[in-house]
């Protein structure tokens, strides 16, 4: 981790947040070992803290992490980007995954934009839209199936089943 933050400051860079240490599945799940990964975690927070850094993020996102329901959003410029939409991210979980209590996870307006836009879709359109979702991590080789998707009967697929973030660091 040194040599990493001696590149980013010989760069003329400040290294200040880091982005998601993974939180494994027997952590979120309460499973077994889970004991042995919460020390690793807390560990890898406490070497970052050494380092000078004092915040890390974690971003909770629905149904699998850095869901993107579009690779390739073409802008008006003519570039490229991930997009989200929450609407396509309602029909995938609600029609797609049947993910128990997902209908419960959206508003009646995105619940209704989502059942429109499903019936409106084509196996196709499905398939693209399922296969972008479980594409994974941007740049990863390995994508999911719709069964490895952890949520679909996830204790925390409720949202009163999820805890607000514990504070690791505070300040330094």
């Amino acid at each position: 981790m040194a040599r990493r933050k001696a590149m980013i400051v010989g760069a003329g860079l400040t290294w200040s947040v880091v982005e998601s240490i993974p939180v494994p599945e027997a952590v979120k799940l309460g499973q077994d070992g889970c004991d042995a990964l919460s020390d690793m975690w807390a560990q890898s927070a406490l070497n970052l803290a050494q380092q000078g850094i004092t915040t890390i993020c974690y971003n909770f996102m629905p149904v699998l992490d850095w869901t993107r329901t579009e690779l390739r959003h073409r802008l008006p410029d003519g570039a490229e980007c991930l997009r989200f939409d929450r609407v396509d991210l309602a029909v995938f979980d609600m029609f797609i995954l049947k993910r128990p209590a997902a209908v419960q996870s959206y508003g009646a307006a995105v619940q209704s934009a989502a059942a429109t836009r499903f019936k409106q879709m084509d196996a196709k359109q499905v398939a693209a839209l399922s296969a972008t979702i479980l594409a994974g991590l941007p740049g990863a080789e390995t994508s999911y199936s719709l069964s490895d998707c952890v949520f679909r009967g996830h204790p925390a697929s409720d949202s009163e089943s999820i805890r607000p973030p514990i504070p690791i660091l505070s300040g330094h």
